[in-house]
């Protein structure tokens, strides 16, 4: 997947709202560590591609939806963020 998974969130029969820990910019920083803000990233669980992904920020734990709005807090930065699912591509 690109990254530690943490929170998952059922969004529709067909895909689900997951966060990414930590990210890096290439498999060798992965490997040594060298990690990234997390990320919100919608699957597609009948293609298995990812659909979306939107920066969150250090160590997101958490993730809930209520329509199409997904709110997801983060350990480190103390923030809670909320996100538009209906909207499609990558930030």
């Amino acid at each position: 997947m690109g990254g530690y998974t943490a929170g998952l969130a059922d969004l529709d029969s067909d895909r689900i709202a997951m966060e990414y820990m930590v990210t890096a910019d290439s498999p060798q920083d992965f490997e040594t560590g060298n990690y990234g803000k997390g990320k919100l990233a919608i699957l597609n669980t009948d293609t298995g591609e990812i659909e979306a992904k939107a920066t969150v920020g250090f160590f997101p734990h958490t993730v809930a939806t209520l329509d199409s709005i997904s709110a997801i807090d983060s350990a480190v930065d103390s923030v809670v963020a909320t996100f538009d699912i209906r909207v499609r591509g990558n930030r």
